[in-house]
């Protein structure tokens, strides 16, 4: 193998680094280079732009072309050769037959059998390029080498091919009438094999260069080569040469650009002072811990953290770069570099592995004015106007006001949540919202959260005075009437009603649904009367823990919870989990009382057995239905002298402690206590069945009896006292009924029964048949008995002598009505009257000394009339 280059070339030189600098610039693109900015170089002078760079990379500080970027890497083109006086083939009489010299050769078809000597995938060329990239490059190099897949023609075969390399050689196009005065390198295609990285002559170097295609006139003696003299037409051209010539290599590769930081033009320090320029690239990389460098916002200073000894401060400007080699410093000054001021530098640590040839480098970070950036999320709004500030370091910011937008509040633990967020500045609650203060650590770019949208629309007082709205609690705090109902979108809410402390009004439910675990649905203070009416359709849950749906505990003499409905009936549907529908908390120590029901359709249940009341056992309870219509769990307390008053509505729910009925119609069980109404008289039930099924009022005794309308019910259920009680009802077409009720000694209450028609029967002559008695009873079957004798015995034999009987009409004694006999009423069985008919026949005869015959006679009886 011909010997390899170690000459190091060396260009253009830069100005050396001054003391003193005080109206330098930032470094160029051409003296320091992000990697974005090695992306741009390119060796096309004809792109409209010249824009070329080289950078350091492999043995001998050999230096490459920035040929361009391809798939986001850089492919570079060496400056000068890596090789010299190399053949493309020691002989060129005989074709090539030995296969495994192509064999990792891809042919687009079948592959060949033989190629020809100026074959570049057979050529001895490849094998020293293969050597040059494990003797001319460190492995850690050598990992920054991506490997390329490159087309290339076979003349002989008519065929392309491809062969996959790090290390490759240029590819340029020549024939009889066209001499390309550029070369191309990177990837390329098989059907245009000369569309890669253009690279001009003008980067060809200084001696002529092996490409890999061969002549297109000669498919066995010749090769092209770029040709860096001026020959034919006095051009730099492509041209061709036998392969048995003795010429340079030249290749190309593409570099990874995965871990490097960026390139400078400065080279890699070694020691303290200015670094030397040579007119390529050295890159800087990542991969290595250096501990962090910080520019002071004042530009005075650097701070470092963490910094290994024997690492080097570089700082470069338009005037040069100069190193320092630090030694447990903490901070340097830009004085100990020989600056007024870091402005207008590139500051960074880094370190060398000379055995790798690779520099470490970590940039600095500038402290800057901090930025505060706040963006409103939806429901918000900055009132102050200044929610992006820029402050310098350890600077507070103006406070930022920042308001809830009408119809939004702000959710449980919103503040806190945010204060996490802020980087050191302070959330302060107001009443309309927060405010955001103080000084920020860092730079603070925070889109607030959304306000939730407020799940209730108040009608009636003022948000902010007489209501407010936090927290997803809306809470009244002026006596007053207000309405509350969800806004268009929102069906239900797990929002909260608190009513407080001495507040008087009246709050109605217009169509709410809340769900809610823990907490009650609406907490009425014991101190406060409320009257809540129901609205349409409601529904109140807590779905776990102790609470009530509509909570009202430890209540006081004043205290008053009144629960209504506007017509048409508003339905009302109460849930709690170990707590009842309404009422006090689940729990022995708390109680409740003066809860009155006057309207609605309210359904109130409770896992733990109790729909409305306490669970106290140490306060009375005491409950009062007026009116309404109520289903689901007890109404009640167990504690003594608790009670439950009925004085109206139709209450279908088991009835616990001591029970008070004056009206109502009250279906479900009721406790085995005694019952009393308020004058305390014991009462009994009285299950009726009526005349009509349309009940629309009732009076007891002349007095009106709170009953629920029952449209289409013929039985209904009262409670009275001993004695009989007239009942009035009067249905929906206006027709008024009568009836009386007997409550028994023993507490067996009955309708009492009456004639509706008298008794009457006629009487009949003997021989007729019989006439029947009629009489008519309100309840139950008539039974008719008979006597000869007025107050004789009466049997159900019907009479059939001659002479005065009397009959008497009857009803049986059952459990729903009383029994009936009637006085009794004569009636007559007469004679009947007779006719004796002779027959003439048997009596008329002459006289012949014998004695006629018995006569004929006919007796025939006569109806007189």
């Amino acid at each position: 193998m011909a010997a390899l280059l170690s000459a190091v070339m060396v260009v253009t030189a830069v100005p050396q680094f001054v003391k003193e600098v005080h109206a330098a610039e930032l470094p160029d693109s051409t003296k320091f280079a992000t990697v974005d900015e090695l992306k741009t170089f390119n060796t096309n002078d004809n792109d409209g732009e010249k824009n070329p760079a080289k950078v350091y990379f492999g043995n001998n500080d050999q230096q490459w072309w920035i040929a361009g970027s391809q798939d986001g890497n850089l492919a570079l083109f060496a400056a000068s050769p890596l090789a010299i006086n190399q053949m493309f083939e020691s002989t060129w009489e005989n074709d090539k037959t030995n296969q495994d010299l192509w064999k990792d050769c891809t042919y687009l078809n079948e592959s060949p059998i033989e190629v020809g000597p100026n074959h570049y995938g057979a050529s001895p060329l490849r094998n020293t390029l293969k050597d040059l990239e494990i003797s001319y490059f460190t492995s850690a190099e050598q990992n920054l080498m991506n490997e390329t897949t490159i087309y290339t023609d076979d003349l002989k075969n008519s065929s392309v091919y491809s062969t996959t390399n790090k290390l490759y050689l240029a590819y340029g196009y020549e024939d009889k009438s066209v001499w390309d005065e550029y070369i191309t390198v990177g990837e390329n295609s098989s059907k245009d094999l000369n569309n890669g990285l253009r690279i001009d002559n003008n980067y060809w170097g200084k001696g002529d260069l092996w490409l890999r295609a061969p002549h297109l006139s000669d498919p066995h003696r010749y090769a092209r080569i770029a040709q860096t003299k001026p020959t034919m037409y006095n051009k730099i051209i492509v041209y061709y040469q036998f392969v048995n010539s003795q010429i340079a290599l030249v290749p190309a590769f593409e570099l990874n650009l995965s871990s490097v930081l960026f390139a400078s033009a400065a080279s890699a320090a070694s020691s303290d002072g200015a670094l030397t320029t040579n007119g390529a690239f050295t890159l800087r990389y990542s991969g290595k811990d250096l501990g962090s460098v910080l520019v002071s916002y004042d530009k005075r200073k650097v701070i470092l953290t963490g910094v290994p000894n024997g690492t080097y401060l570089i700082v470069q400007n338009s005037d040069g770069a100069k190193a320092k080699h630090i030694t447990n410093e903490k901070e340097v000054s830009a004085s100990d570099m020989g600056l007024d001021t870091f402005v207008n530098c590139k500051v960074w640590l880094e370190t060398t592995n000379t055995t790798n040839r690779m520099t470490y480098a970590t940039l600095a970070t500038e402290e800057k004015e901090t930025i505060v950036n706040i963006t409103a999320g939806t429901g918000l709004s900055i009132a102050s106007n200044n929610a992006k500030q820029e402050v310098a370091p350890n600077t507070a910011i103006t406070d930022i006001t920042v308001e809830v937008v009408d119809g939004y509040y702000l959710p449980e633990a919103y503040i806190s949540n945010l204060q996490s967020r802020l980087n050191g500045l302070k959330v302060s609650e107001t009443d309309g919202g927060f405010t955001i203060s103080g000084t920020p650590t860092s730079n603070v770019n925070v889109t607030l959260p959304a306000a939730r949208k407020e799940h209730f629309v108040v009608e009636g007082g003022v948000k902010g005075t007489d209501y407010t709205y936090r927290n997803g609690i809306l809470t009244f705090n002026t006596n007053g009437k207000y309405v509350v109902k969800h806004p268009e979108g929102i069906t239900e809410t797990s929002d909260r009603i608190v009513i407080p402390e001495n507040f008087k009004g009246m709050l109605t439910l217009d169509n709410i649904t809340i769900n809610l675990n823990d907490v009650p649905c609406i907490d009425v203070a014991g101190s406060a009367d409320l009257t809540i009416m129901i609205r349409g359709t409601n529904v109140l849950g807590v779905h776990s823990g102790d609470a009530a749906a509509i909570q009202f505990m430890n209540v006081t003499d004043s205290g008053c919870l009144v629960i209504d409905s506007e017509e048409p009936e508003g339905e009302l549907k109460l849930h709690g989990r170990n707590g009842p529908g309404i009422g006090s908390p689940g729990y022995n120590s708390a109680y409740t009382k003066n809860i009155y029901i006057n309207g609605g359709i309210i359904d109130v249940s409770s896992d733990n057995g109790i729909g409305i009341g306490s669970y106290s056992t140490t306060q009375p309870s005491e409950i009062t239905i007026n009116g309404g219509t109520i289903t689901g769990s007890k109404i009640g307390s167990n504690v003594s002298n608790s009670s439950v008053i009925i004085k109206g509505g139709n209450i279908r729910n088991e009835l616990i402690g001591e029970i008070v009925i004056d009206g109502g119609f009250v279906q479900g069980k009721v406790n085995d206590t005694e019952i009393k109404n308020s004058a305390g008289d014991t009462v009994y039930k009285a299950n009726i069945t009526l005349e009509n099924s349309n009940v629309k009022s009732l009076k007891v005794d002349g007095k009106d009896y709170a009953f629920p309308a029952q449209l289409g019910t013929d039985k209904i259920w009262v409670y009275l006292p001993v004695g009989e009680h007239k009942l009035t009802h009067e249905d929906f077409d206006g027709k008024t009924y009568e009836f009386t009720i007997r409550i028994g000694e023993d507490g067996t209450a009955k309708q009492v029964n009456s004639w509706t028609e008298e008794l009457t029967i006629q009487g009949w002559k003997y021989g007729e048949n019989a006439n029947h008695p009629s009489a008519k009873a309100k309840f139950g079957t008539v039974t008719y008995t008979y006597s000869s004798e007025e107050n004789g015995v009466y049997a159900s034999g019907v009479p059939t002598n001659v002479g005065t009987h009397y009959v008497k009409a009857t009803v049986e004694e059952t459990n729903d009505y009383t029994g009936l006999e009637s006085n009794p009423v004569p009636f007559e069985i007469t004679k009947a009257n007779t006719t004796l008919t002779f027959e003439k026949d048997n009596i008329d005869k002459t006289y012949d000394k014998h004695a006629i015959s018995e006569p004929n006679v006919t007796k025939q009886e006569v109806v007189k009339m």
